[in-house]
């Protein structure tokens, strides 16, 4: 983000001289808080007939998973299908709980950056969910 070219391609103005962070104490100090819960929300969503999947690695120190499968399993959701490990190139991938239009998943080994730590488990995630497959 700190490329001239990157910079350049996503249009970031010439004039801004600003160096980009992962995290900003900026952000951080000026965020006013608008909600406690998103269970409204994601009922809201899940009302609309539009399939959810939330995925956690299970070394993650930022986003827990346990606090993940905790709110989850208070939304109050009926269980299709129980806590199971999911199964890639014959490794486990991770444990997966499915319930009504809902997935909750954990990915084995990996923490807070999914993407940059475990492209394949997210490509497999991101394409179970795009072709609504358990």
């Amino acid at each position: 983000m700190n490329r001239p070219d990157v910079r350049k391609a996503l249009h970031i103005p010439t004039n801004h001289s600003f160096t980009w962070k992962s995290c900003s104490d900026d952000v951080f100090k000026n965020y006013i808080k608008q909600y406690d819960d998103m269970s409204g929300f994601i009922m809201n969503i899940l009302a609309a007939k539009i399939p959810i999947t939330f995925f956690y690695g299970d070394t993650d120190a930022v986003c827990n998973y346990l606090l993940g499968q905790k709110f989850v399993e208070g939304l109050g959701l009926k269980l299709i299908k129980p806590k199971e490990a999911w199964i890639l190139n014959g490794q486990i991938g991770g444990f997966e709980t499915i319930y009504n239009n809902l997935k909750f998943l954990t990915v084995r080994g990996v923490g807070h950056m999914l993407l940059s730590w475990a492209p394949v488990q997210a490509e497999y995630i991101f394409n179970q969910f795009l072709n609504n497959s358990n």
